[in-house]
């Protein structure tokens, strides 16, 4: 049995498959940060394998539902190449925020980012992550501003958000404006 894991060891809650059943051997994909481009290579991985039963995709719902609607052109198709077993695990996304963030409900948060349109940072795991596209959807519903700050992985991102550091604008690092939609 081959499973593919395509998220980087550590991103919780989908180490599970690797905890159970260790892979002999190197992983395919290791090495390669929790992105976009992580879960293309995995999921291509799996869908060019012999169609045995043997290689299983432990995969999320950014690569078999985000990465078709974000890029033109996969090496994969959803519907052709993949054939669903289960649903294993569900993963509820949380807004957290630096302490120093002047917002302490989600209410505040919204009311503080149409008073500071642009102004206000938000850090995800990377570029078309579910964490990313849930804050998207945020926005898009309230109207507010903010601006995306994709890190390479759920841990750059979470000590973004701890130590109030990042690739954000001084005037934001200063008064702690970031915010991690996890």
């Amino acid at each position: 049995m081959r499973d593919v894991n395509v998220r980087e060891s550590g991103c919780a809650p989908l180490d599970l498959p690797r905890a159970q059943h260790p892979s002999p051997g190197s992983h395919p994909l290791k090495g390669h940060p929790c992105s976009a481009l992580r879960r293309r290579i995995g999921t291509e991985i799996v869908a060019r394998a012999v169609p045995d039963g043997y290689t299983l995709l432990f995969g999320t719902s950014a690569g078999l539902t985000i990465n078709p609607l974000l890029q033109r052109k996969l090496p994969y198709l959803v519907e052709r190449d993949f054939a669903p077993i289960s649903l294993v695990v569900v993963n509820p996304q949380v807004l957290v925020a630096y302490p120093g963030l002047a917002a302490n409900t989600i209410v505040e948060l919204i009311k503080l980012a149409r008073s500071r349109p642009g102004q206000i940072n938000y850090a995800s795991p990377g570029v078309g992550s579910p964490n990313h596209m849930g804050m998207e959807l945020l926005k898009a519903m309230t109207g507010i501003d903010l601006v995306h700050v994709p890190y390479k992985g759920g841990a750059p991102a979470s000590t973004g958000i701890r130590t109030a550091q990042g690739k954000a604008r001084p005037r934001d690092r200063q008064h702690g404006d970031h915010l991690r939609g996890s």
